[in-house]
């Protein structure tokens, strides 16, 4: 199998850590002798949204990065299908087997190259991130309406539809391939164990870019119904990482706050990366994933986010069962996949669960949900086994 992946996330977007990674895994596959060779596009960083082949520095595809119908319309209409030209050439040219395609917009310029490609006996592997996807699009996009259009389409042409989620057969009436987002969890620096916590004090942390679905209303909602009503409270506090002063959901977390019973124990950050986060990581005693995946129209959760807690060796709470094999996972709290506020209660005996339970030091909690991460949810192993079913 010699495998092309195919993607158009530009090196500056917040996604594109999951796409770097994913080539990095598929290299090793292909060193492994997994695979029998491997190549894919390359954006730059520096270069803004040029897209190229990785072998190739002559062919250079600039897509537009501007907001407007006709910025959109010129990205579809002239630097797809010239990406899709010379990807077509490249593969058919080195002998490829399989490509690989991260979920791009249905158009007929796609169709029209997936047409290309079974004619040349390419197998086509389509991975959908997030299903369904439709309201990730914004109202009235022009992109969604086209995708709406065409995706049908897709059914004669792709082998396998990839995806984390679960419980789908078909999707658009292509059989899936169940594979769980996986991140690299060597690159993960986990939190030390050596915090000392004698008070029980109980620290969340949620890192995150802030967008509606991250749901962190209800979380700080809950925050101020547990300390206006209750009489003796646990020391809780809640830090929040990301998101510029200018954040529409970092404003509105800001005024629920303001003035209220928890304005003491909510902390904004902002945008930190580096040792300085991981710093604020050392603090944390429970991660918090994203809360309002529902507003998404989703009925599960498969976070890259909350796969890195547990490749640091942090509990999590999720809205919905982040993709871990068993409900007895204990060391995940799901929580209800609606508008409620969270039962700071739940949290907090979740919390003497885990680490007022008498059995395991801190030190050995961390390395066990470490070790859970590895076996679930590191990349090259899920990657792997998606080759060796592909083989049979």
């Amino acid at each position: 199998m010699k495998l092309f992946f195919l993607y158009t996330v530009p090196a500056d977007n917040s996604i594109y850590k999951k796409i770097k990674d994913q080539i990095i895994t598929f290299q090793k596959l292909k060193d492994n002798g997994v695979i029998d060779g491997f190549a894919c596009v390359n954006s730059s960083a520096t270069e803004n949204y040029v897209y190229r082949i990785s072998t190739d520095n002559k062919h250079g595809v600039r897509f537009f990065n501007r907001i407007g119908h006709l910025y959109a319309l010129s990205n579809v209409v002239l630097s797809y299908p010239k990406l899709y030209k010379y990807v077509y050439r490249y593969i058919k040219e080195n002998s490829f087997t399989h490509i690989y395609i991260r979920r791009a917009v249905c158009d007929r310029f796609l169709i029209s190259f997936m047409k290309k490609l079974n004619k040349a006996g390419i197998k086509i592997l389509f991975e959908i991130p997030t299903y369904p996807y439709d309201k990730e699009f914004p109202p009235n996009s022009m992109y969604k309406k086209i995708d709406n259009k065409w995706r049908s389409k897709l059914s004669p042409l792709v082998q396998y539809i990839v995806t984390p989620f679960r419980g789908y057969d078909y999707i658009f009436d292509i059989p899936v391939i169940t594979v769980d987002n996986g991140i690299i969890v060597d690159n993960v620096k986990r939190v030390s164990g050596n915090k000392e916590n004698t008070d029980n004090t109980i620290n969340l942390i949620a890192v995150a870019g802030l967008s509606y679905w991250h749901g962190y209303d209800r979380l700080i909602k809950g925050l101020i119904d547990y300390y206006d009503h209750q009489e003796n409270p646990r020391e809780l506090y809640f830090h929040l990482v990301g998101g510029e002063m200018d954040n529409q959901f970092r404003k509105e977390y800001e005024q629920l706050v303001l003035g209220s019973s928890i304005e003491s124990r909510v902390k904004f950050y902002g945008p930190v990366f580096g040792e300085e986060l991981n710093k604020i990581y050392e603090n944390a005693d429970i991660a918090v994933s994203s809360l309002g995946l529902h507003r998404l129209g989703l009925k599960q959760s498969a976070t890259l986010k909350s796969r890195e807690y547990l490749a640091k060796g942090l509990p999590i709470i999720s809205e919905g069962n982040v993709g871990y094999d068993s409900e007895d996972f204990k060391y995940a709290l799901n929580l209800p996949m609606d508008e409620s506020p969270i039962k700071i209660q739940d949290i907090i005996d979740f919390y003497d669960r885990i680490y007022n339970n008498g059995l395991m030091n801190r030190e050995d909690i961390i390395s066990d949900i470490v070790n859970y991460a590895y076996k679930n949810f590191d990349m090259y192993e899920l990657m792997k086994n998606m080759i060796t079913e592909l083989k049979h």
